[in-house]
C-alpha cells in the first residue's frame, strides 16, 4: 500500500486489538484519535472489492465506510464497528431462532439484499458468522468475497465463498449472481432454524437451496413475497382457528344467556310463503268471498213488470172507446119521444156516418 495511505491511518486512528489475521489478510479493532470512535480497519490481499461503490451508498444492511483504497495488490478499509449479537453465537449456544423471528430476519435480509443486488453488488458469504443482530435490525459484514456482476462472464475470476454455504456455481460451475446468495440466505436460516426444523417456511428455504439455479427464488423480492404470503396465510389459518373455537366456547357455555340463533336461520314464517306462491289454489278457493249470488243476479231489480208493462197507459183506449155521441137528426123541428112518432119529411134515409172505432177525436 501507498505510504501515504499508510501514513494517513497511523495519524487518524489507533490500533486496540487484533480481531482475525490469515493469508487473506488482518482486522483490528481500533478507535479514532479525534473522536475515541470505535472503527475496523481491513488490510485485504485482494482487488476489485465493491467497498468503494458501498461507500458511495446508504446501504442498510453493511457496515458504513468511512475510508476505502487499493493498490495493485491488496485493499485497506475503515468501517464502522457494528456491536451486537453474532448468529454464529446463537447456534453455539443452540438458541435457535423461532419461525415469526426468523421470518422477520428474512424480510430484513431480503429487503437490505435487493438494494445491493440492484447495484450488481453480490455478497457470496452469507452465513451465521456474517450476520450480526444489532438493536433489533440485522445486518451483514464482511464484504472480502463479495464481487461485482458483470455481464456475459462465463464463471467468477475468484472462487471465494465458505464451504457449505456457497452454492454449487461458485465452485467454478458459472458466475454468481443474486440467485448465489439466495442459496447461501437459505443455507443459513436452515441452520438458524434448527436441525430438523419442518415448520411452514420449510418449502421456501428449499427452493431456496435448489442445486440448479434456474429452480430457485430468481429474485430476493420474489423470496420475499413467497415469506409474506406465508406470513398473511399464517395469520388468516390462526385468526381462523380462533373464530372457531370462540363459536364453540359460547355454545357449549353461554348456551343459557346468548339468545338461541335457530330463530333467525331457520325462519319457517319466511320459508313457507314458498309452499304458499306453489300452490296458489288455497287463495283463489275462497268460497264466502267468490259466490256473492246476491250481487251478480238481482232477479227483482231486472224483472220491473209494472215500470215496463204500464198497464194504465195501454187501457186509455177505454177512454177512447167511449159510446158514440148521442144521435142528432139533421132536420129541424121536435125530436119524437117515440119510435110511432118518427116520420121523415125526406123520401131517402139520412146519411149516418159514425166515427171509426179506433180513431181518436
Amino acid at each position: 500500500m501507498k505510504k501515504n495511505v499508510e501514513r494517513f491511518i497511523e495519524m487518524s486512528y489507533r490500533k486496540l486489538k487484533l480481531l482475525k489475521a490469515s493469508g487473506k489478510g488482518e482486522v483490528w479493532l481500533a478507535e479514532k484519535k479525534s473522536t475515541g470512535e470505535l472503527v475496523v480497519i481491513k488490510r485485504v490481499n485482494l482487488v476489485g472489492l465493491p467497498y468503494a461503490a458501498i461507500q458511495n451508498s446508504n446501504f442498510r444492511l453493511p457496515a458504513k465506510i468511512f475510508f476505502s483504497a487499493e493498490d495493485e495488490n491488496e485493499t485497506v478499509v475503515v468501517e464502522e464497528f457494528i456491536h451486537g449479537e453474532s448468529m454464529s453465537e446463537r447456534v453455539e449456544q443452540k438458541n435457535f431462532f423461532g419461525e415469526k423471528f426468523a421470518r422477520e430476519v428474512l424480510i430484513q435480509l431480503c429487503d437490505g439484499l435487493k438494494e445491493l443486488h440492484e447495484q450488481k453488488i453480490i455478497h457470496r458469504d452469507i452465513k451465521p458468522s456474517n450476520l450480526i443482530l444489532q438493536g433489533g435490525l440485522i445486518r451483514l459484514i464482511d464484504f472480502d468475497a463479495a464481487r461485482i456482476f458483470k455481464d456475459g462472464k462465463a464463471e467468477d475470476t475468484q472462487r471465494l465463498g465458505t464451504k457449505g454455504f456457497a452454492p454449487p456455481e461458485q465452485y467454478g460451475g458459472g458466475q454468481t449472481d443474486q440467485r448465489s446468495d439466495i442459496y447461501s440466505l437459505g443455507v443459513t436460516m436452515k441452520i438458524l432454524l434448527g436441525e430438523g426444523y419442518d415448520g411452514r417456511l420449510k418449502k421456501i428455504l428449499d427452493k431456496c437451496t435448489a442445486f440448479d439455479p434456474a429452480n430457485r427464488f430468481q429474485s430476493v423480492s420474489e423470496l420475499k413475497r413467497a415469506v409474506s404470503r406465508e406470513k398473511f396465510f399464517g395469520f388468516g389459518k390462526i385468526f381462523a382457528a380462533a373464530i372457531i373455537a370462540a363459536k364453540i366456547f359460547f355454545t357449549f357455555n353461554h348456551s343459557v344467556d346468548v339468545p338461541p340463533p335457530p330463530e333467525k336461520i331457520s325462519e319457517p314464517e319466511k320459508i313457507s310463503e314458498l309452499e304458499k306462491k306453489s300452490s296458489p289454489p288455497e287463495k283463489i278457493s275462497e268460497p264466502e268471498k267468490i259466490p256473492e249470488p246476491e250481487k251478480f243476479s238481482e232477479p227483482e231489480k231486472i224483472s220491473e213488470p209494472e215500470k215496463i208493462s204500464e198497464p194504465e197507459k195501454i187501457s186509455e183506449l177505454e177512454k177512447i172507446s167511449e159510446p158514440p155521441r148521442e144521435f142528432k137528426p139533421s132536420f129541424s123541428g121536435n125530436a119524437p119521444t117515440s119510435l110511432e112518432e118518427f116520420k121523415p119529411s125526406f123520401p131517402t134515409a139520412p146519411t149516418f156516418n159514425p166515427p171509426p172505432p179506433d180513431s181518436d177525436t
